[in-house]
This record gives structure tokens, sequence and C-alpha cells, in this order.
């Protein structure tokens, strides 16, 4: 056990337990020792679900569709409860509404065997602590919660007039119903919480990918992180999906199942942040920081070639540059010195910084 301390003897964080993996470089690959960057490396192939491999298990999956019950069989919260189904599990499907409620036969948005179906409106913290109650009364245990409200933004806020709009709904549906949600299961007590699954869509930059334009569902992440540290009871995961116009749904809700199984056969999670683009699954590893290659190398000054360094009327060191001059013969009385190795000396850094007095602020400036 290794203790963090202050002077006074004060436990600042106690480590009960590390694993230390061995990161090899690339040959000849520049690293920085001690920064390091978060990339994919393939994941590990899951393995083909066993005839039952969800009996016994009870999912409640916060679904992502909002509308009309055809768009609702379409959604990626109906698929993830039929597959949940086809194994002998059993779930509960949310979703948004106006008002907290049970939908009954003939309201139901999916006619999928076991399922029962509510609606709770984004916000309403009395309403999640009632629909926990209802649902562990009838289910027993949840084993699994599942937060799809943040897939594809732009499919649950079709009115938006921006992507201003569309990123504070994002935050409405993520960053801040998460922690609202993590509050609930903490208030019910359970002794064996269930296991947090929070997906996106489209947030993660990955190889040989587009880079992401999805900021509204990249703010669950950021929360993901927090709540995964300060809720390790939870284990919670963050998976990202493909863009819904890029992605197959099938493929990838069948691999989240297949991770979901293969992690709940083991004692503790494996993968918390996994990426799945197609039948292609990804885990998030911290790599090291390569370094920017710079093929600038030191040559002697040609021949009458003269440089100084000036300072630009956008005053600041990062404005430095190095400015071509004419070369000057010396005249009677003159020398001229080359300089091998020059640096700033404080009359410099203030001329830099445009503090020194009396300087032209709109004039550059001579070191």
């Amino acid at each position: 056990q290794l203790q963090l301390k202050t002077e006074t003897g004060q436990v600042l964080a106690v480590v009960e337990a590390m694993t230390i993996q061995r990161v090899e470089t690339r040959e000849g690959e520049a690293t920085a020792e001690d920064l390091f960057v978060m990339g994919w490396k393939p994941l590990h192939i899951l393995p083909d679900p066993m005839p039952a491999g969800s009996a016994g298990r009870h999912w409640l999956i916060f679904a992502d569709a909002d509308g009309d019950p055809e768009t609702a069989r379409a959604s990626y919260a109906a698929a993830l409860a039929r597959r949940h189904a086809s194994l002998a599990g059993r779930c509960t499907l949310v979703w948004r509404g106006d008002e907290f409620r049970p939908l009954g036969a003939g309201e139901r948005r999916i006619d999928q065997l076991g399922a029962d179906e509510y609606k709770i409106p984004l916000g309403d913290t009395n309403a999640l602590d009632r629909l926990l109650g209802l649902v562990t009364a009838e289910a027993g245990r949840i084993s699994d919660v599942f937060d799809l409200w943040t897939l594809d933004e732009e499919s649950t806020l079709p009115d938006a007039d921006g992507p201003l709009e569309s990123i504070m709904h994002g935050q409405l549906a993520g960053s801040k119903f998460i922690p609202a949600l993590v509050q609930a299961i903490t208030r019910a007590g359970w002794p064996k919480p269930p296991r947090l699954w929070m997906l996106t869509q489209g947030t993660q930059n990955l190889p040989d990918s587009p880079p992401s334009a999805k900021l509204a569902g990249s703010t669950t992440w950021g929360i993901g992180c927090a709540v995964a540290r300060e809720h390790p009871e939870l284990h919670p995961s963050l998976i990202d999906l493909s863009p819904r116009c890029r992605g197959s749904q099938a493929e990838e809700i069948e691999a989240l199942v297949r991770l979901v199984l293969v992690e709940q056969a083991n004692s503790s999670p494996i993968e918390d942040r996994v990426a799945f683009r197609g039948k292609a699954g990804f885990a998030a590893r911290f790599l090291p920081c390569p370094l920017p290659v710079s093929d600038d190398q030191a040559r002697p000054l040609a021949k009458d070639e003269a440089w100084r360094v000036e300072a630009t009327p956008r005053r600041g060191l990062d404005q430095l540059q190095l400015r071509v001059m004419p070369w000057a013969a010396p005249q009677a009385g003159e020398v001229t010195i080359e300089i091998a190795y020059a640096g700033l000396n404080f009359i410099d850094v203030a001329k830099a910084l445009g503090i020194y007095p009396g300087l032209d602020a709109k004039a550059p400036v001579q070191m």
C-alpha cells in the first residue's frame, strides 16, 4: 500500500493496487519522457455470446430515440433490447417525455417480451428516484444501466437552430443528466450497484478517420471520466459508436453486447473506454507522446548573409522572428563581429513584451 502524505503526515492519497506495463516505442521515434497522449489500439476479438448469456440480468436502458413509434423501433435502444432479450435477458426502456409515467400495452414503443417502458422528463431527479424504485421492485436487481440519451444529438434535436443549441442540449442530456443519474443510484443504496455504460456517437478521433465534429457528445466523455474517479463502484464505461450516417447499427450493437457479457464474466472490468467502427473495436490507451521532428539544422552563414531578431508589433515572446538584414561592410573605424550564439537579456525581454519605456507601439523592435 502506497500513501502520499503532506509534511505534517496528513494522508492525501492511498494507492491500494497498481499495475505497471512496459510501453515500447517505435524504433527511432523521439518521445517526451513524461508526456503521454490518449491513443487507440485494436480491441481483442470478442467471443460469441452463449445462447442464454444474458439470463438473470436486467438492463435499464435510457433510449436514444424520441418521437413516433416507427423512429423508436429503429433506435439503438430497441436494437440493444432485442439482442438482450434474444439471449434470455430482460430490460426496461426509458424514453424522454413531458411527465413521468409507465407506458401501457397500447403505448409501448417496441413490442418486446419482458420489456417494461417508461417516460421521464429530462432533469427530474424525483422521477429518477421513483423509476429506480419501481424497476428494482419488479426486477429484483438492475445489473447494467445504459445511457443512450446523447446518441446523435442531431436526430434528437431536429429543430435546433444551430450548433450552439445542439451543444447546450447535449450538455443537458449528457453532462447534466449523468450526475443526476449517478446520484439517484447512490441514493438507492444498493449493496451491489449496476454497472454504468455511457454511449456517444462519433465523438472520438480514431486512426485513419476524419476528425470528429460531434462537440455536444464529447462533453459526456469529460463527465464520464470524473464519474469513473468518484464512483469506481459503478465501473463506469464510455463507448463511442460510429456517426449514424457511417456506422452499421447491427454490427456495433452486437459488438457492444459481446463486450458487456465478456466484462460481466470477469471479476473486474477490462476495458472502460472503447470505440466501435462497424465490426472493428478500439480500446483507449495512454501512449508516449511523439515529439515533432524538426528538419532544421544549424549551418554556417553564407558570405555576406546576416540576420537579426525582431519582435513584431503583436508583443510577446512567441512573436519573436528571425529577419534577414542587408549586409553592411564595415566603414573606417568599424569592425564586424560574427555571433555564434545569442540569448535575450532583461532589456530584450522587456522590449519583446512591449513594456520597455519609449517603444513605438506600431514599429517592430530590434534586439
